[in-house]
């Protein structure tokens, strides 16, 4: 008796360490939401201090005298658990925050939450003018703020195509503005979001909502189209689609948000009067 219950125990012992190992192993499903980022993965979004400007103008030098930001060159989990703050695709290349990199900022009002996106990029090219196939930004939202698989969620791919056509992924043109300064190798999106477009009446203070952002990258003319990307969770964008692997954004009064000081926050306010 005993040497068959040290065989049945061996047995299961086997199993558990195979179970383990295909618990490790088996993302296919890309469910990233296991691998949170410890450090990025609740942005608590003011209310906005400025008149915001959907223009994505990037005319004044000021503009980029900003201090050092904490939403900058974010990491994300990659489907293996590991971190990146870029990913490469499709026989892409990466090499450092100059080739490409991320920068955003979120405020919001009752009657619209605002988005500002900054990319370093050493070559813009998007000659097919898409969404997604080549330097673009995928914009995924959960209204509901619920990260869980299969959650009701709205997309938005925007973009500036080579010949300055602004995509704006089926939001009205007046709520997206894109430009390009090849001279400091930066693109600048801004996006305006309506509580109609989220099933609101008004934003308030406590929603919760789930986003993804994926900023696309191609560098032209050998790696045309989607060679990889930047953001913040992207994964919920890429390879899929899935609601449970985005970040958290809550609307907060400014009195609560953390160390709103020397944040893009207030220095974009200070740009935008």
């Amino acid at each position: 008796r005993g040497e068959r219950m040290k065989k049945q125990f061996t047995i299961l012992l086997i199993l558990s360490m195979m179970l383990a190992v295909f618990h490790i192993t088996s993302y296919a499903g890309n469910d990233l939401s296991a691998f949170r980022s410890t450090t990025h993965d609740v942005y608590e979004a003011i209310p906005a201090p400025f008149t915001v400007v959907i223009d994505g103008d990037m005319t004044t030098d000021d503009e980029w005298d900003l201090p050092e930001d904490d939403w900058i060159s974010i990491e994300f989990p990659m489907e293996d658990g590991s971190m990146a703050v870029f990913e490469e695709w499709d026989g892409g290349t990466w090499s450092g925050p100059d080739d490409h990199d991320t920068l955003f900022d979120i405020v919001w009002s009752p009657e619209a939450v605002y988005l500002m996106v900054l990319v370093t990029d050493d070559d813009h090219q998007n000659a097919s003018n898409s969404g997604w196939d080549g330097d673009a930004m995928q914009i995924l939202i959960v209204p509901s703020g619920i990260r869980e698989p299969g959650e009701p969620h709205v997309e938005f791919n925007i973009a500036l195509g080579d010949d300055g056509t602004v995509v704006t992924g089926g939001l009205p043109e007046d709520q997206v503005g894109i430009t390009r300064d090849d001279d400091i190798k930066m693109t600048m999106y801004e996006v305006k979001f309506l509580p109609s477009q989220f099933g609101a009446a008004e934003f308030v203070e406590g929603i919760e909502i789930g986003v993804s952002l994926c900023v696309n990258d191609g560098d032209g003319p050998d790696e045309l189209g989607q060679k990889g990307w930047s953001g913040w969770y992207p994964h919920a964008n890429v390879i899929g689609k899935n609601t449970e692997n985005t970040g958290l954004v809550k609307l907060v009064p400014a009195s609560t948000a953390v160390d709103v000081k020397g944040k893009l926050t207030t220095t974009w306010g200070s740009i935008k009067k």
